[in-house]
């Protein structure tokens, strides 16, 4: 899953010449990740991908998007 979304923004990047900050997931992928990463702190993973993730049911497959704010920020202000 992981060298999944990597490959997601590695493509986003060259096509729009711009980092995603922001990752959709499911709650099935989000879970994936979480086994995958159990050594690391929930809260921990938006930094670890570099962005923001946000669970969407409507998210059937990964996909990555950039925002102008930086939502995890906002939430938290």
């Amino acid at each position: 899953m992981l060298s999944f979304i990597y490959r997601l923004m590695k493509e986003y990047e060259n096509k729009h010449g711009i980092r995603p900050n922001l990752i959709y997931i499911n709650s099935e992928h989000f879970n994936t990740l979480r086994r995958q990463l159990e050594s690391c702190r929930i809260e921990a993973l938006p930094k670890l991908l570099g962005m923001d993730v946000v669970l969407s049911n409507d998210a059937s497959h990964p996909h990555v998007a950039r925002a102008d704010i930086q939502w995890g920020r906002a939430a938290n202000a």
